[in-house]
């Protein structure tokens, strides 16, 4: 089954992360889960996380990766 990734940007006036759903933008909040593509079609389970600055923890070992807010992210929600 091929994935359908949907863009993950950030919102600067919000101060947030969103995707967008065909017409529809859904905001995302601290503690979500998703899957980050890494490959061409290979994802990671993440959960997204905000202290200074936002990062996801990825994987079982609970590795931490910052984002950055110019940066657009592919993502399975």
């Amino acid at each position: 089954m091929k994935i359908h990734w949907l863009d993950m940007k950030y919102h600067k006036e919000l101060e947030c992360w969103f995707f967008k759903q065909g017409e529809n933008e859904f905001m995302m909040n601290c503690g979500e889960w998703f899957n980050l593509r890494i490959g061409e079609e290979q994802g990671i389970p993440c959960r997204l996380e905000l202290a200074k600055q936002w990062y996801v923890v990825m994987g079982p070992k609970g590795v931490k990766l910052n984002l950055r807010t110019n940066e657009t992210y592919k993502v399975e929600v």
